[in-house]
């Protein structure tokens, strides 16, 4: 009798760790399905700034101001300049696409209230 119970005790203990992994499985499929919708999202909103920047007003004139700044560095002979982004991360991210596709090399550095990108370039 002894015996049939200690079986049935590690039987039970197989299954309880069975559906503990089950679950710990599920849920990290949750998690994982929540992280790749919040990328989406964010990725559109990252999109949606940098339509933003070429087609509002005030992205064209954000565009104008940075490129006159780089003028001027590349006229005084300098190699990179900063660009304060007071705005969202995603308006940082979307500008620093933009500039990349220009074919400057842009650092970023964020913190909650503030994004400041470094736009280099190499001497000509």
């Amino acid at each position: 009798m002894n015996r049939n119970r200690e079986d049935w005790m590690i039987v039970a203990a197989g299954l309880a760790k069975r559906r503990s992994d089950a679950n710990r499985e599920r849920n990290i499929r949750e998690w994982e399905a929540e992280w790749r919708a919040e990328q989406d999202r964010r990725e559109q909103r990252i999109a949606k700034e940098g339509e933003a920047l070429t087609r509002t007003r005030r992205g064209r004139r954000t565009l104008r101001r940075i490129s006159a700044e780089i003028e001027r560095a590349i006229s005084k002979g300098e190699h990179r300049i900063t660009v304060n982004v007071r705005r969202s991360e995603e308006r940082a991210i979307a500008l620093q696409r933009y500039l990349e596709s220009l074919g400057y090399h842009v650092g970023r550095f964020g913190n909650p209230r503030i994004t400041v990108l470094t736009v280099y370039w190499s001497g000509e």
